[in-house]
């Protein structure tokens, strides 16, 4: 039996996304056939059926397309990669409906609140060695964090991957063959990629700038050649600009002290041996009040900072926080209402923003606003106090403020101000 146009379609479609399950969309459904119909009935529990039942059998299953996001989520839990094909015209305008892939989604680039975690990072990482120069480009996309590091040795690259807990690697088709194998133990799913022509074009191009000198990677060839095979295929899976992404940062692991997964597990810093995260470290000391607080203390737990000087800094901060009680009781009563902001702007940016992503945004930066103005008027009354004494109240013990301390709080107040405007 020869095939339909629309088979066509699906035909051409389903060569363009490789070993991605196909959503094909049929009217108010999305359709399924073939291998992938037999998979993803299994994973989604859904009824197979078949096409042309006399001869030439085809499984199928479908649903309504308004299920889809639930069922995307299921099958990148599963570590399975979904392309989606939309009809972009209306059906009766042509000969047959147009389609084309719209986006892909994986496990390292999904932007589901069913998968994704609040309060953790869902990295994806790209991975390209020439000889013992080894470069992993690091990306999350439903932040736009972005950073690169270099290595000598294989085994120090899957490490820093392994207790990053990312949830996708990139490696080229030949370097795939080479490095897979180190990749035993890993939990999360290796895809292959191509890295484009001329990395270094690309990847000014992807962030929009003339140089790669601020990035520090402007003559490091392998960690450009990573940061290009990651944000190529942020690119093809997304089908859309990523504007939010502004920036590469390069890192390096030499101030910071360096754990390996085997001790974060025995240190059961974020679950216990028996795999009980509600019994981890981080469970049990994680009081930050938004989701983007709770990443940032898990990125201090992974990599703790090992600089004498680093963790003076650090301290003083924290002086700083418990020196004036009364701006930290506003800080900690206003970023409860603060929202997941740099996740909303990534969906804003990717056009996947719901309505009340946009009410969310909009009342945290209120919220951040008045914070500012009341922080203003707080460091006001403290430094209007008569002879440099700060107002009875703020010290218990001789109401006197270290005066670095309120240079701390304006300096930070004044970056806040920056943002949001």
């Amino acid at each position: 039996m020869s095939e339909t146009p629309m088979q066509k379609q699906w035909t051409e479609m389903k060569k363009e996304a490789g070993d991605c399950i196909l959503f094909f969309q049929v009217g108010d459904f999305f359709e399924m056939f073939g291998d992938d119909a037999v998979e993803a009935s299994e994973i989604l529990e859904i009824a197979l059926t078949a096409r042309h039942k006399e001869k030439n059998t085809q499984p199928m299953c479908g649903f309504p397309i308004r299920s889809a996001e639930k069922y995307i989520a299921k099958l990148t839990k599963n570590g399975k990669k979904v392309a989606i094909v939309e009809q972009i015209t209306p059906p009766g305008k042509t000969k047959i409906v147009q389609r084309k892939i719209t986006r892909i989604v994986t496990p390292g680039t999904t932007f589901s609140d069913q998968v994704l975690e609040s309060g953790k990072s869902n990295f994806i990482a790209a991975l390209f060695a020439v000889e013992n120069d080894i470069a992993v480009a690091f990306a999350e996309l439903s932040t736009g964090e972005c950073f690169v590091q270099n290595f000598s040795h294989i085994a120090d690259a899957v490490k820093e991957i392994s207790i990053r807990d990312v949830a996708e690697v990139l490696l080229t088709p030949e370097q795939f063959k080479e490095y897979s194998e180190y990749f035993n133990y890993f939990s999360g799913v290796l895809s292959r990629h191509f890295v484009p022509d001329n990395t270094e074009r690309f990847v000014k191009n992807f962030f929009k700038v003339q140089t790669l000198k601020a990035f520090a990677i402007e003559n490091n060839g392998t960690a450009i050649a990573a940061t290009a095979l990651l944000c190529s295929f942020l690119e093809d899976t997304q089908k859309i600009e990523l504007s939010y992404f502004t920036g590469v940062s390069y890192r390096t692991n030499k101030n910071v002290l360096g754990l390996d997964i085997d001790t974060i597990k025995n240190l059961e810093i974020f679950a216990s041996n028996s795999g009980d995260k509600n019994n981890g470290l981080f469970k049990h000391i994680n009081y930050t009040k938004t989701a983007m607080g709770a990443r940032m203390l898990q990125e201090r737990m992974i990599q703790p900072f090992a600089e004498k000087e680093k963790i003076l800094e650090e301290y003083d901060k924290n002086t700083a926080l418990v020196d004036f009680p009364d701006l930290l009781h506003e800080i900690r009563n206003s970023f409860k209402n603060v929202a997941d902001i740099e996740r909303i702007i990534a969906r804003v940016s990717t056009k996947r923003a719901s309505i009340s992503d946009f009410v969310l945004l909009q009342k945290s930066i209120d919220e951040l606003d008045m914070l500012t103005k009341k922080i203003d008027t707080i460091l006001v009354d403290i430094t209007e106090s008569t002879g440099n004494e700060y107002r009875e109240g703020y010290d218990g013990e001789n109401g006197k403020k270290d005066q670095k301390s309120v240079e701390q709080w304006r300096k930070w107040n004044e970056y806040c101000k920056q943002l949001l405007h």
